[in-house]
């Protein structure tokens, strides 16, 4: 019956411990805020070829308490969700993990994209990772749920580019870094969608 071990009971009254996290994690979402609000400025005013449903999109971060057991909050934009179609390029952070942004593709969309990513891997630079496994909703980037995009064969690349359900590629910032969470953003969102969305040749 009595399951509570000495540093169980000690951390149920360290009052100390939670309210740390609890700042942590409000001051995390007040920066997390402002990148988000800048980043959709930044669609808006310069990347201009992203179709309009995209755009559109309620850019509410979510946050949680369980994903593995563990804090997380996240982003979606631009993105579109429906039970046939997501696009959605998410900015998340895991607690323990970090900053991860990731394109997510499946249905409609995806179809639509397999011949652009299907050539696009040298676009992809050695901390880009891409989804191995069978559940769409697994944002920790590690084995074996992610493998980098260069230890993969063209074959391999090709065949996942080509036959998966759904498609997620996206990089971690490194390390504890987070105070370069808008430019990371930046940049990794500036490569995914100049990709998909290339100036010559908009998708709708």
């Amino acid at each position: 019956m009595n399951r509570l071990t000495r540093d169980d009971i000690q951390l149920l009254f360290d009052e100390a411990l939670i309210r740390a996290k609890n700042n942590a994690l409000t001051h995390l979402l007040q920066d997390m805020q402002h990148v988000r609000d800048q980043w959709i400025l930044h669609c808006r005013q310069n990347l201009l070829n992203i179709p309009e449903p995209l755009t559109s999109w309620n850019a509410k971060i979510h946050r949680g308490e369980n994903h593995h057991g563990l804090p997380w909050m996240a982003w979606d934009y631009p993105a579109l969700m429906t039970t046939e179609d997501i696009f959605t390029f998410r900015t998340i952070f895991l607690w323990g993990q970090g900053i991860t942004c990731t394109l997510q593709l499946q249905g409609h969309r995806l179809e639509q994209l397999r011949p652009v990513l299907e050539s696009s891997q040298a676009a992809f630079g050695e901390n880009w990772q891409m989804a191995m496994g069978r559940d769409p909703w697994e944002h920790r980037f590690v084995a074996p749920h992610y493998e980098p995009v260069a230890s993969l064969s063209s074959e391999a690349w090709k065949k996942k580019i080509q036959l998966d359900a759904f498609v997620k590629i996206g990089r971690k910032l490194d390390g504890m870094e987070l105070s370069g969470m808008e430019y990371f953003v930046k940049e990794t969102g500036e490569t995914i969608l100049s990709l998909v969305f290339p100036a010559h040749h908009p998708l709708h």
